[in-house]
């Protein structure tokens, strides 16, 4: 038998064309890249976590995202949330600025709890991102109230904006679209 001379097709890798379809070879322009934010304290990858395993190594917006990179996503005076309204965020990082206009300003979050918990427990809500695609929405755990909470999950654990409400004096829609958007501003100034 000749070398190179066989009945049996060869096996198709990403580099070569897929012959009995006619598709062309995908390189590596072609496949997409991975969206990071990217930080004075490091570059923090959107992708998969699993809430079991995270640990302590929980992205902490408070303390890993500077006053000039808040600064440049329009965030003025980002400040821990005090000490007394520490109970509020359940144990995470929670970090916000000052409210204008008696509009409620958008508040920064640790989480450790990721889409498929987030999802099964709270339920998700229709808003998204198209310049973000992973980015999610969700409401209260109660179900009740106007408050939402868009998240990315990133290898070190959910990056929150939050925006709070009072019924009767704004809208969930309306609120998060605040949070997204807000986030959108974080993830541009960022790359």
């Amino acid at each position: 038998m000749l070398s190179g001379c066989t009945t049996e097709q060869p096996l198709n890798d990403d580099t070569t064309p897929n012959i009995e379809s006619g598709t062309p070879p995908e390189s590596a322009e072609d496949k997409p890249q991975a969206q990071a934010f990217v930080f004075e304290s490091g570059v923090l990858e959107i992708g998969d976590f699993d809430p079991y395993t995270i640990g302590d190594d929980i992205f902490d917006p408070c303390t890993e995202i500077t006053q000039e990179e808040f600064a440049a996503a329009g965030f003025e005076d980002v400040e821990p949330l005090p000490e007394q309204y520490a109970a509020l965020a359940h144990g995470m990082k929670s970090c916000t600025g000052p409210s204008d206009n008696h509009i409620r300003s958008p508040f920064f979050l640790q989480n450790n709890a990721d889409r498929d918990h987030i999802s099964a427990n709270t339920g998700l809500l229709e808003y998204q991102s198209p310049l973000i695609p992973a980015l999610y929405t969700y409401g209260p755990r109660t179900g009740d109230g106007i408050d939402c909470f868009a998240q990315v999950d990133t290898l070190r654990g959910g990056l929150v904006i939050g925006v709070a409400g009072i019924k009767g004096f704004g809208s969930q829609e309306k609120n998060c679209q605040t949070a997204i958007t807000s986030l959108e501003a974080l993830f541009d100034a960022n790359q």
